[in-house]
């Protein structure tokens, strides 16, 4: 499948620049001033769950696109034309 070949070749890039960022603000947070603190805990909050979000959350919407799962329109006329192809183009 191209969607589970692609996500693992953007995780390790994903966890390696989060990794590097996280170790950067922890030692901020450690080591910094009084007045930058809670600026860092939060940029952190962000940045876990951004990196969550963005590889968690966006490969199955991006498959539901595909498979056209859920239709904008109720009348059957148009729903036909989103019906799933029976080979998806996401998948080989």
């Amino acid at each position: 499948m191209i969607v589970n070949r692609s996500l693992l070749e953007v995780l390790q890039r994903s966890l390696t620049t989060q990794l590097n960022a996280i170790f950067i603000m922890v030692c901020i947070l450690l080591f910094g001033g009084a007045t930058i603190k809670q600026f860092i805990a939060i940029m952190l909050i962000g940045l876990i769950s951004g990196t969550y979000s963005s590889l968690f959350n966006a490969v199955p919407l991006v498959v539901s696109w595909n498979w056209a799962s859920f239709a904008p329109c109720s009348d059957d006329a148009s729903r036909d034309r989103y019906k799933p192809s029976p080979r998806p183009l996401l998948m080989t």
